[in-house]
């Protein structure tokens, strides 16, 4: 077998040992470097919170009921799905979540957005009172029925394991998607939870007071003045806990909540010429950031889950910017000897603006 010997003087400089990489192991080469980007981030990386697909992260997810058979393609208004074609959507990185949506028939309802495997967690499906599931148009939803004025409708069970309670460090937050017709004029709707099978019903802001710790259940309530009045519609409700922390917890400029740390690569500049003369233009804004295994030790080292890719999206977390959303895109990977130790990405500005209604669908995810 050949080897340097044969083909390079020996008094050139190099490495002349037995086995250079028995000396970069031993000598842990790629920790080191995989050290000082880490050190990098905690000193001078910049918070983003980050949702990925739930195509991504859960085993088997529901179509949504707004994918069309005929074009073969989900609704990308929907808020069931955000466009994706899957329940949830989206999951925040670094939280537990549950969810029931309309037309759920007690075959999803949990997930973890920590980005490891998610499960199932319901138990029926929804029991309504006055109330039905609309099938004539898509996504499907549940409204009242056409002689009701009041409805009810509460979802399956969801059951809380104790190792999703342990991994909780942050507070619970919720978020239903349902809209009125008529501006809230004459209908509205109600959507509570229930820590004890329905026994008790709570406001959904009371989640984090009211603490939960084995099920959770949700109720829907609809009301309309007349039955002329358009029915109010409910497409989906939403909850989850936060089971990591801000990387640098604990240090000056640290947020309490679920985020990765990035750190701006240099700008790339291109000239052009146009009518009106030579014009610069900025490329995309370009950042690096650890494998986000460093971000959530839950995760596995070295798999898919540890890269961000072009399933993610991110919120700015810090300085004048905080609430506005990128789509993420041109990706490099380092894989240091074998070994991940860095990621880039570009990032793209979502149009629209936060709690908005114009603008792209990934201002909306939860």
């Amino acid at each position: 077998m050949a080897n340097k010997f044969n083909v390079v003087n020996g008094r050139a400089p190099g490495y002349w040992g037995r086995d250079i990489r028995c000396r970069i192991a031993s000598e842990f080469t790629v920790d080191k470097v995989l050290s000082q980007n880490y050190d990098k981030i905690v000193a001078m990386g910049l918070p983003y919170a980050l949702w990925r697909e739930a195509t991504s992260v859960l085993d088997n997810p529901i179509k949504c009921t707004c994918f069309k058979d005929t074009a073969k393609q989900p609704d990308v208004p929907c808020l069931q799905c955000y466009g994706t074609g899957f329940i949830p959507g989206y999951l925040k990185f670094g939280t537990q979540n549950f969810w029931s949506e309309a037309s759920s028939d007690g075959t999803g309802g949990f997930g973890t957005g920590g980005f490891g495997q998610g499960g199932f967690g319901e138990i029926g499906s929804w029991s309504m009172t006055n109330t039905v599931l609309d099938k004539t148009n898509r996504p499907f939803r549940i409204m009242l029925e056409p002689n009701a004025t009041t409805g009810t409708a509460i979802s399956p069970n969801l059951i809380i394991g104790p190792a999703d309670i342990a991994k909780k460090v942050g507070p619970w937050e919720a978020k239903a998607d349902a809209f009125t017709r008529d501006g809230g004029a004459n209908s509205t709707i109600l959507v509570e939870a229930s820590k004890d099978a329905g026994f008790s019903w709570f406001a959904l802001s009371a989640l984090e007071a009211q603490a939960p710790t084995t099920q959770l259940q949700f109720r829907v309530t609809l009301t309309r003045t007349s039955i002329s009045v358009k029915t109010p519609m409910f497409e989906i409700v939403r909850a989850r806990f936060s089971v990591m922390r801000d990387l640098v917890y604990g240090l000056a400029g640290a947020v309490n909540e679920p985020v990765i740390r990035v750190i701006p690569t240099w700008d790339q500049e291109q000239e052009t010429r146009q009518n009106i003369g030579d014009k610069m233009e900025n490329a995309n804004k370009r950042f690096w950031t650890l494998p986000l295994t460093f971000f959530n030790l839950l995760l596995s080292k070295e798999t898919p889950m540890a890269r961000v890719m072009d399933d993610c999206l991110v919120e700015v977390r810090y300085g004048g910017e905080i609430g506005f959303r990128y789509a993420l895109n041109d990706f490099a990977y380092s894989d240091t000897f074998g070994k991940f130790t860095r990621q880039e990405f570009g990032l793209r500005r979502i149009a629209g603006s936060p709690g908005q209604l114009p603008g792209e669908v990934y201002t909306k995810v939860f």
